[in-house]
């Protein structure tokens, strides 16, 4: 045994203490893990609510161009505090996903060897996710103010309103879908909570993957954030009601960090396959973001069938570019191995 390999049983022996729960911490992560799912879902629930306003409106819930719980007070907050709010919510979000979307920082926290997690981290992620949702959601101040667009009355109104609706279903649509072809991800930890063992580490029971590529997964290399993209799109151009400045705002950002989240995907795609894999994956799937309509609505079946065996392909071959991302590692660890691990200890000590 080299190493490296020995250098990274030790690492995992010291982080033992996060990664192996008693029965008690089992039985809370569990709780919190149920909690985690009901925050999340109820969370992108009010934000689709928050930002779908010019579509429709609910009664007693928020949305960004009217009152909501949140301005309930006597005199409204000034223009410049509700600005610096807004711009606090939005940038919370997405540092945090941002943060963790870094391959760097996923593969350091989340992944030690094979699969190795801290057994109390995807709930909480998963919680602090749909926390954030919640708090823009009930905490972002409108700002009508100040008016960036007014598509009036006539032709122009109502070009506008069908090209807002077919973007916000289109987005719906794409969304729903790609969510439903990565159900075996494991978005919410579900399965890795029920499959994780007491008492004796956590290894991921499976490889986390995509075992359906529907033409949805193929039409661009980041069909979720290509559907929220159009989502948010169409609520910022649907004319029902003026274009304000606190939409504008959040909306921007919004596709700003949507925009910034491909890039990311599209440097971890790199790195895990390596430039020549990445560049052949990249020439079956040309656009990044914007739906190729050819891949969605016209190819044959065939074609379709050739892509999606085209990309398994690619997952089994090899370039010397690619980094290996999870080096395999055995909790048990043998004599000779605990010797090394205890002198490792001791070096430091000393």
């Amino acid at each position: 045994m080299n190493f490296p390999e020995l250098h990274e049983r030790a690492a995992f022996e010291r982080h033992r203490f996060l990664l192996q729960p008693t029965p008690t911490t089992y039985f809370a992560v569990k709780l919190l893990q149920k909690f985690a799912f009901l925050i999340s879902i109820s969370g992108l629930f009010l934000f689709l609510v928050f930002l779908l306003e010019p579509f429709f409106t609910l009664r007693g819930l928020p949305q960004i161009d009217r009152g909501g719980y949140y301005t309930r007070t006597k005199e409204p907050l000034p223009i410049w505090l509700r600005f610096v709010i807004n711009i606090s919510l939005c940038l919370a979000f997405w540092v945090q996903h941002f943060y963790l979307a870094k391959h760097y920082r996923f593969h350091k926290i989340l992944i030690l060897g094979s699969y190795q997690h801290h057994f109390y981290e995807k709930p909480l992620l998963v919680m602090l996710s749909g926390l954030e949702l919640w708090a823009m959601v009930y905490l972002s101040q409108p700002i009508r103010d100040i008016t960036v667009m007014d598509w009036g009355q006539g032709f122009m109104q109502e070009f506008m309103a069908k090209v807002a609706t077919t973007l916000v279903a289109s987005g719906l649509l794409i969304s729903g879908r790609t969510l439903y072809d990565m159900r075996e991800c494991d978005l919410f930890g579900f399965d890795y909570i029920r499959k994780m063992k007491m008492l004796e580490g956590t290894e991921f029971p499976f490889r986390p993957q995509m075992k359906e590529l529907s033409r949805v997964a193929l039409c661009c290399r980041n069909p979720l954030q290509s559907g929220m993209l159009m989502v948010v799109a169409g609520s910022m151009l649907y004319p029902s009601v003026p274009l304000s400045f606190s939409r504008f705002m959040i909306c921007s950002m919004f596709i700003t960090g949507l925009v910034q989240a491909a890039e990311f995907n599209d440097i971890y795609c790199l790195r895990k396959l390596g430039p020549g894999r990445f560049n052949t994956y990249r020439d079956l799937i040309a656009r990044s973001l914007l739906p190729d309509l050819n891949t969605l609505f016209f190819k044959s079946e065939q074609e379709i069938e050739e892509m999606r065996t085209k990309i398994k392909q690619l997952c089994l071959m090899e370039d010397e570019g690619a980094q290996i991302l999870e080096p395999p590692i055995s909790k048990q660890l043998n004599p000779e191995e605990q010797e090394v691990l205890f002198e490792d200890k001791r070096q430091k000590i000393d």
